[in-house]
């Protein structure tokens, strides 16, 4: 967005963009860090085959990372144009509304957790690349449609945009989860049925008497 938006609105609106864009990836400063120590157990409890426990795990870290990143945002939005213009000068106060179009898409990815990195460590990349192709897709469109009429702002816009793809990838979790459960509870009537039909053959291979007595 910044190489379109310098492309099609010049140096300076890319220029105090790249700034707003600096000050909101202190939203998303949360998300990695919690993600060092959520992707792991991610990994671990899928691993493991413990489908409840890495559920209730991706819920309870998804609110934790609530927690923390939106007084963040809330900050970034309401005291937007001060901050830029502490951080990296007068000038730079012209991003506010940027920053806080920008502040919004990152507040959507805060709310929906780590689902790309949750569909990844259980086997389920596909799912990740059609969002992000569909997400690079209408990034390019978007911003040849916004960036010409709205400047900056409409360079925030498409990158909210963009970030509600994460509400995608978020119900494409769901649906995987529903898929492994379904499958995995399948795979346990499959073993009953087998033990089963292993008992029935047992009882039928035992001498008349010996089945009597039983």
């Amino acid at each position: 967005d910044i190489l379109m938006l310098g492309a099609l609105s010049g140096a300076h609106d890319a220029g105090i963009y790249n700034l707003a864009a600096q000050a909101a990836l202190l939203v998303m400063l949360v998300v990695s860090v919690a993600d060092t120590v959520v992707v792991p157990e991610f990994s671990r409890l899928y691993a493991a085959g413990d489908r409840k426990a890495l559920e209730r795990f991706a819920i309870t870290s998804a609110r934790l990372v609530v927690a923390a990143g939106l007084p963040v945002a809330l900050g970034l939005g309401l005291f937007g144009a001060p901050l830029l213009r502490l951080l990296f000068g007068e000038g730079a106060g012209e991003g506010a509304l940027a920053l806080s179009i920008l502040v919004a898409g990152f507040a959507i990815s805060l709310v929906f957790g780590s689902a790309g990195f949750l569909l990844n460590m259980t086997g389920r990349q596909g799912y990740s690349v059609r969002v992000m192709g569909v997400a690079a897709v209408a990034n390019v469109v978007l911003n040849a449609a916004l960036i010409p009429a709205m400047g900056m702002e409409g360079a925030a816009a498409v990158a909210e945009e963009v970030k509600e793809e994460e509400v995608s990838t978020h119900l494409q979790v769901r649906a995987a989860a529903a898929a492994s459960l379904v499958e995995a509870e399948g795979e346990q009537m499959v073993d009953m049925t087998a033990v089963g039909q292993d008992k029935v053959e047992a009882a039928n291979s035992l001498p008349p008497g010996l089945e009597a007595e039983e």
